[in-house]
C-alpha cells in the first residue's frame, strides 16, 4: 500500500476517534409528513357498506356517518425514532349544510396505549375547512413537547359530505451531521 494512502487512512481514523472521544453528536432537525388523506386514512368498514370515497385530494364520506382512521409513520435515524410532536387532519365540508366532526388521537401500539385525546370541531360551513390538530399541549404531561409515542393515529367520525383533505405529523430526530461537544 502506498504510504500516502495509509497515512490518509490513519488520519481519517484519528479524526473519527477524536469526534467520538469529544462527544460528537448530530443536531436535531424538525421532520414533517404532509400528504393528502388517502395516503394515511381508511374507513373502518370495508366492502359494499363503506361510503368513504378516496380521491387524490381527499377522502369524502358520501353516506351515513362513518369512522375513518388515519395512521402516521415517522422515520428515524440510527439513534431511534423520536416521539411525534404533533399530528392533525384537515376536515372540509363538501355539502350544503354545516356540521361538526369529532376526532380522537391515540398514541402507542396495540396493548401499549398512550394518550387518548378527543376534540370536536366548531361548526364547519359548506365549502369551508378546519384543521383538527393534536399536540403536547393537549396531553397531561405537556412539558415533554410530544404526544408520547412515535406512532400516532387519528380517528374521525365523518358525517355525510365531510372530507378528510390533508394529514400531517411532525417529529424531531438527528439530522445526520455530526457536531463536536455540546
Amino acid at each position: 500500500m502506498n504510504t500516502n494512502i495509509s497515512s490518509g487512512l490513519a488520519a481519517a481514523l484519528a479524526i473519527g476517534v477524536a469526534f467520538f472521544a469529544t462527544g460528537a453528536h448530530a443536531n436535531h432537525q424538525v421532520y414533517v409528513s404532509d400528504s393528502n388523506a388517502p395516503a394515511h386514512c381508511q374507513a373502518f368498514t370495508p366492502g359494499p357498506t363503506n361510503t368513504v370515497r378516496n380521491r387524490v385530494t381527499g377522502a369524502e364520506n358520501i353516506g351515513a356517518a362513518m369512522n375513518v382512521a388515519c395512521a402516521f409513520e415517522s422515520i428515524g435515524s440510527d439513534a431511534g425514532v423520536q416521539p411525534v410532536a404533533d399530528a392533525g387532519v384537515q376536515i372540509a365540508n363538501n355539502g350544503n349544510t354545516a356540521f361538526t366532526v369529532t376526532c380522537s388521537e391515540l398514541s402507542g401500539h396495540f396493548g401499549d396505549v398512550g394518550t387518548v385525546i378527543a376534540k370536536t370541531t366548531a361548526s364547519i360551513d359548506p365549502a369551508a375547512s378546519v384543521h383538527v390538530d393534536f399536540s403536547a399541549d393537549d396531553t397531561p404531561d405537556e412539558e415533554d413537547g410530544d404526544l408520547g409515542y412515535y406512532t400516532v393515529g387519528i380517528v374521525c367520525n365523518l358525517p355525510t359530505h365531510a372530507v378528510i383533505a390533508e394529514t400531517h405529523a411532525t417529529w424531531y430526530d438527528e439530522d445526520g451531521v455530526a457536531t463536536i461537544g455540546g
